[in-house]
């Protein structure tokens, strides 16, 4: 499973559907993404965190979550959310899908 940089942003390339694995390693950190599709054109993509819990998570510019806030995440465990846009990153829409997959 890939580790992200400790602190600072991680940005991830979009891809159609795709699935990041990603390990958290330290500091606080942020989330963006590159390569969004233009405005009018959906995009989604999956993240799949280990131990993002253990670190305060400012996620993609744009975010918002179902019921309004952001989840709090599993330390130690893996949590899976699902992260969509339609206007090339203007918003995102974020979901937890899952919590501490065993």
């Amino acid at each position: 499973t890939p580790t992200y940089v400790s602190g600072g942003t991680t940005t991830l390339t979009y891809q159609h559907d795709a699935v990041y694995r990603l390990t958290a390693s330290g500091g606080v950190k942020s989330w963006a993404m590159s390569l969004l599709p233009a405005s009018g054109v959906v995009a989604s993509w999956t993240l799949e965190l280990t131990n993002g819990g253990a670190f305060a998570q400012t996620w993609f510019v744009g975010t918002t979550w179902d019921g309004g806030i952001a989840p709090t995440l599993t330390n130690p465990g893996t949590d899976i959310l699902t992260f969509y846009t339609y206007n090339n990153g203007a918003t995102v829409r974020g979901f937890l899908v899952a919590s501490n997959i065993q």
